[in-house]
């Protein structure tokens, strides 16, 4: 789920942002720090926080069965 969220904000980036910083002269992890995480940060953001939600939903259905059982 996770990827999937993160998936959908990376591929809505423009690849013309990496083409103009490549030819501005920035190497490939620059590129990579100095515009596309900055611009996915809205998207790391909602995968990062749907990803703890559902980690929380399967520790609480974990613990419910766990409970029940003794």
């Amino acid at each position: 789920m996770v990827i999937k969220v993160m998936e959908t904000y990376t591929d809505s980036i423009d690849v013309k942002y990496e083409a103009v910083a490549r030819m501005l002269g920035y190497g490939r992890l620059s590129i990579i720090f100095r515009f596309l995480i900055p611009m996915a940060k809205p998207g790391i953001f909602f995968a990062s926080i749907l990803g703890f939600m559902r980690a929380l939903g399967e520790f609480g259905a974990s613990v419910t069965v766990a409970g029940a059982i003794d």
